[in-house]
């Protein structure tokens, strides 16, 4: 039986946080007789409510003497829920519960007031609890619902914000949405809601209370959540991101952790959140990636990005108030919501830009010194801000300004570095997928096999590397001879071949230089004596102790020898042989007419690049010439001879990083009175060609596949006198001279022509003038 009631308001105020509608004794009679409770209720019982549905929601109805008989008194909160204004027709009718009774298992309800306060008004959860489960314990709620409680001197409107019964909770506490996470807490009005959206409210029912979102009210919780800014389905595959799981967990352990749980915890603790963090490493390894798919990961409002160099404007003030008004969005919600406001992110992409040391320009306009000084402020200033994170990337992280990398500040600096092994399948892995998924990724192809030969490819030369490999399979399906043929696209498939092709066209900028190093070893190398022999052994000896040894980090060796001795030949025949990774050759050939500042530069911009790769080799060639020694005078560079002892000394960086080093000099003298030898820790002389028999050695073993010269004419120079002691360079010259003059098809290559009749009898030292000069 349904009642048709007029609305009315209740006649105490006190009984508005009740949570009960009230209507005539007579009418509460008829309801109680229809509920089925009537007959059982004896005289001097105490009245108990009678649960009805009341417009769209379920109320406990009891009787009010002062009411008319067609009215029903409700509160505010309940005029609300029901979209009623007083004098509205309110149907009213027993509620019956469904079989089995829906019992709540999980509900959250936003807490708020009816006025806004002159401050923010603090609520800690397990006193509203208990009052809450108190006072309305038995009753019947749906989402959307509100209902008034007065805690102390405030009056508190509370809504049901979602509501999950009994039997669906095994995974309850993931599908709550706390405010913080920057979701609305805003709810549509309720339309009539069907028998089975109500649930009862008992003891064992979990409650979860949040502050409004218009920060007005700020619950102090306890209970610590799953972290809502995490999303559920998150994976670093699926994020296009490979071999940075190491990076990503310090990430969110040092910058994240603190925010999971409640700021009350934190602050109880005497803790501040992680304010900064700061990627720096090698382009191309992504740093740029991982910021921007933080955003991805995370279940909170999408981050800003910013340019660095966007921040700087031509007028004045203007660079300035750009850096303010990307925090401008985090200080409206930091006052209006405090501790509960939602986590704000900036991320700047190249902050060397607009960064750099302050005062390293004092003839400029001081643009990127205020910049520093307004991003200082925002950050860790008098009214710092705690709802952010600024996540800063750079190629140079020593060009940065040193305030901004102090705690409180960027102070989580994470290295990424080129990828290991695992890390570049991982990148493969992730680049060939869509191959892999389209069935256009050859079973030959080995994505283990190319992780380990691509030593020290960053993530982005690695992608190019897939379409490099990519670009000769679409080559063998195009008719270059008819371009208007249609090419076949069933046919295109990319094997290991192709990626080997690929390997020859891309190389990575921290590999090997081995064309440079080709260049030094053209005639290959001779060894025309056991002392070469041993001199080259000890060589990879000293190498293999530099790559292996997990005890020496740095090795450094020297090689002196008179010009021509082939020193330059055998350290790089010796980097090759040992394969270090990196390899890197440092000639002064590329510094021609630089200053001496940018010499410096250079040369430690080398030793900077080499502590980026775990093994690494630097070949200093002519020493000498890269302090820009001269014997005239003398003169040299005191700034660079300063820079190279320093730099050969000093041990990398990187705790599993490894480096050799090897220098060569023709100028042994100077190197040991200026002190550059005493870096070193093996020299090692290189010895020239001395007497007929390494002479002979080594005439036999270079000409043997160029030139046909007779073993009578080779025999005929050595035992001459006039070739005592040579070094190699000159003695290959000399070779070279012979087979011009004597080219193949018009007169037999004859050494023997260099030496004329009668020269053995003239002085030895003219002997040599005239053998060396041009024929």
């Amino acid at each position: 039986m349904t009642h048709i009631l007029r609305a009315t308001k209740l006649s105490a105020p006190g009984l508005a946080f009740t949570n009960l509608a009230y209507v005539h004794p007579e009418v509460y009679e008829e309801l109680l007789t229809h509920s089925g409770h009537g007959s059982r209720r004896s005289p001097g019982q105490a009245l108990r409510p009678v649960q009805c549905h009341v417009g769209s929601i379920v109320l406990g109805v009891m009787p009010e003497p002062l009411l008319q008989k067609g009215d029903i008194g409700l509160s505010t909160c309940h005029r609300d829920s029901t979209r009623l204004q007083l004098g509205d027709a309110v149907h009213v009718r027993v509620f019956i519960p469904p079989t089995p009774k829906p019992i709540i298992g999980l509900m959250q309800i936003e807490v708020s007031t009816y006025l806004k306060p002159a401050e923010r008004i603090c609520v800690k959860d397990d006193v509203i609890e208990e009052d809450f489960r108190t006072s309305f314990c038995g009753q019947n709620f749906t989402v959307g619902q509100s209902m008034a409680r007065r805690l102390g001197k405030e009056t508190l409107k509370l809504t049901v914000l979602q509501m999950i019964p009994v039997e669906t909770t095994g995974d309850k506490r993931m599908a709550v949405c706390l405010g913080s996470t920057g979701v609305s807490l805003a709810h549509p009005p309720l339309a009539a809601a069907p028998v089975s959206s109500f649930a009862e409210l008992s003891e064992n029912s979990e409650l979860v209370f949040a502050g409004d979102s218009e920060g007005r009210v700020y619950v102090q919780s306890k209970k610590v959540l799953p972290s809502p800014l995490v999303a559920p389905d998150f994976s670093f595959q699926k994020l296009g991101i490979g071999g940075l799981d190491r990076q990503f967990s310090e990430i969110f352990r040092r910058a994240f952790s603190s925010r999971v749980f409640p700021p009350h915890l934190v602050e109880e603790l005497g803790l501040k959140h992680v304010k900064g963090l700061m990627l720096y490493g090698p382009p191309g390894t992504g740093k740029t990636l991982i910021a921007r798919q933080i955003g991805r990961a995370l279940k909170a409002r999408e981050p800003k990005v910013v340019n660095g160099p966007e921040i700087l404007n031509k007028f004045v003030g203007q660079s300035e108030e750009n850096v303010r008004a990307l925090f401008k969005e985090a200080e409206e919600e930091e006052k209006k919501k405090g501790a509960e406001s939602g986590l704000h992110i900036l991320i700047f992409d190249e902050l060397d830009a607009i960064c750099k040391q302050r005062g390293a320009n004092p003839g400029g306009a001081g643009v990127t010194d205020s910049v520093v000084n307004q991003l200082l402020s925002k950050i860790d200033g008098v009214n710092a801000l705690n709802n952010i994170l600024l996540i800063g990337m750079t190629n140079r992280i020593d060009l940065i300004d040193e305030a901004l990398l102090r705690p409180g500040r960027f102070e989580v600096l994470i290295e990424i570095g080129l990828p290991d092994e695992k890390g570049r399948q991982q990148i493969l892995m992730i680049h060939t997928q869509a191959m892999q998924e389209a069935k256009r990724l050859d079973p030959s192809v080995d994505l283990a096999v190319l992780a380990e030969i691509t030593r020290n490819f960053s993530g982005a030369e690695l992608e190019g590397l897939v379409r490099s490999a990519a670009s000769f399979a679409f080559q063998r399906a195009v008719d270059l001879k008819d371009l208007s043929k249609p090419a076949d696209a069933s046919a295109i498939k990319i094997t290991m071949q192709d990626f080997e092709n690929a390997l020859e066209e891309v190389k990575p900028a921290f590999g090997s230089h081995n064309e440079s190093l080709s260049r030094c070893t053209r005639n290959g190398i001779i060894c025309f004596s056991e002392d070469c022999k041993r001199l080259q052994q000890t060589c990879l000896t000293l190498g293999a102790q530099a790559r292996d040894s997990p005890h020496t980090p740095v090795l450094s060796l020297l090689l002196h020898g008179p010009p021509g001795s082939g020193k330059t030949a055998l350290a790089a025949s010796v980097a090759k042989l040992l394969g270090f990774p990196f390899t890197k050759l440092v000639t002064a050939e590329s510094w021609v007419g630089l200053p001496e500042s940018a010499r410096v530069n250079l040369l430690n911009k080398a030793f900077q690049d080499a502590y980026k790769s775990d093994m690494s080799l630097v070949l200093l060639d002519d020493l000498e010439r890269l302090v820009d020694y001269t014997p005239i005078g003398p003169r040299f560079s005191n700034a660079a001879l300063q820079a190279l002892v320093v730099l050969v000394k000093k041990q990398p960086p990187r705790e599993d990083g490894k480096l050799m080093i090897i220098g060569t000099t023709s100028e042994p003298e100077f190197i040991k009175e200026s002190g550059i030898a005493k870096a070193f820790n093996v020299c090692l002389e290189v010895p020239p060609v001395r007497g007929p028999k390494q002479i002979g050695a080594a005439l036999r073993d270079h000409s043997a596949d160029r030139y046909c010269f007779p073993e009578a004419e080779i025999e005929q120079v050595c035992m001459s006198g006039v070739l005592e002691t040579i070094p190699i360079k000159q003695l290959l010259m000399v070779t070279e001279m012979a087979a011009e003059k004597c080219k193949p098809g018009k007169t037999r290559a004859r050494l023997g022509q260099f030496v004329k009749p009668g020269a053995v009898r003239a002085s030895r030292e003219g002997q040599r003038k005239w053998l060396l000069s041009p024929v």
